[in-house]
């Protein structure tokens, strides 16, 4: 499918959005509809919709899913982790909660949803990923408002995306386990829009989409490698932001102090010397070190050294404790405790499975 005819497809109003727009109080008995196909908490009046259930919703006669009202997909689309949809305009659904991750592309238009009994409104570019369990409710759409919902199981995001970005630095790792993590309060991180990365992002979506809806013969690798670049724009997106807030309140980026104790993770580095080399307060540099990366100045440059020693482990032969040494840990006890808490084995046994054999 090409771009143009994806755009030709997904603008037009289809005969129920017609429909719930001519007769809204029809467009609000949607939950009803919702409310037979899904668990209800008689305490919360709060609906919990799974994955399978999901697909029961989007299933036509047994034999085709649907991507929206009267646009079937494949029936091998539904054998994938990944479940793709358009959000229907004009109705209204109850507040819910999903068992599975969640995520929402405003591809045009506004959008407005109730998160943690809060309103927050989103625009053309935003992207919204709702953690499993996440109660919320998006308020209907208007004509104009396309907005693009993709799914999937926990156990998928966290093995297929998260995992694979845990190297890439602490602001990627802190955002991947914050949507990854079911205790976290907000239950959801939103990407807001940037100019300089909108087309980018948008591109992708229709990618996906596009194979989604007319998949070619390596339909599977398209979407899943398109999902993994996607993810790897939202960290960009997220650094970015995070250094466009610390530049307008006209401080510099904490990302130069994270970049500075990575290089300088082996030497003998504190927070009072790291805070005034870039001077701050080092009060205020480990309350920002904890909102942009969720570690402490200590724990942060502890899990530099950690990954420090575990490449020397895989690529020399030196003895553990002259690696314990020249990674910045003067204590061998506490460079064993942290490693294995880290690597969930001992500095060892991670050589004999991972290193020079």
């Amino acid at each position: 499918m090409l771009r143009q005819e994806f755009r030709n497809l997904v603008y037009p109003l289809t005969e129920k959005e017609k429909y719930y727009k001519a007769h809204p109080q029809s467009a609000r008995d949607v939950s009803l509809t919702f409310s037979n196909s899904v668990d209800i908490n008689e305490n919360t009046d709060i609906y919990t919709l799974s994955a399978s259930m999901e697909s029961r919703l989007h299933t036509v006669s047994g034999h085709h899913a649907i991507f929206y009202d009267g646009q079937p997909i494949n029936l091998d689309m539904l054998k994938l982790p990944i479940f793709c949809c358009k959000q229907t305009r004009f109705s209204t659904v109850p507040l819910h909660r999903r068992t599975f991750i969640e995520m929402k592309y405003i591809y045009s238009g506004n959008c407005t949803a109730i998160l943690n009994g809060q309103r927050v409104s989103m625009s053309a570019g935003d992207f919204l990923v709702l953690e499993q369990g996440s109660v919320h409710q998006i308020l209907p759409a208007g004509e104009n408002d396309l907005i693009f919902n993709i799914q999937m199981y926990r156990p998928y995001f966290s093995e297929y995306f998260v995992q694979r970005f845990e190297s890439a630095g602490p602001i990627a790792s802190f955002l991947a386990e914050a949507i990854d993590d079911s205790t976290k309060q907000e239950n959801y991180c939103l990407f807001k829009n940037r100019s300089d990365d909108e087309h980018d992002i948008r591109f992708l979506i229709e990618t996906m989409l596009c194979e989604y809806l007319d998949p070619s013969s390596c339909y599977e690798t398209i979407i899943e490698s398109t999902m993994l670049l996607l993810f790897g724009k939202l960290i960009q997106r997220y650094r970015l932001n995070l250094e466009d807030e610390s530049h307008q309140n006209n401080k510099s980026y904490i990302t130069e102090v994270v970049d500075y104790i990575k290089e300088h993770c082996t030497e003998a580095l504190s927070l009072e010397a790291t805070a005034n080399l870039f001077n701050y307060n080092s009060d205020y540099l480990s309350r920002m070190l904890k909102k942009s990366v969720n570690q402490s100045y200590q724990q942060l440059l502890t899990s530099f050294r950690l990954q420090h020693a575990a490449d020397e482990l895989i690529h020399t032969t030196k003895p553990i404790y002259e690696i314990a040494q020249d990674s910045g840990f003067s204590n061998l006890n506490f460079f064993y405790k942290k490693f294995n808490e880290a690597f969930g084995v001992s500095p060892s046994t991670f050589r004999e499975n991972e290193g020079i054999h």
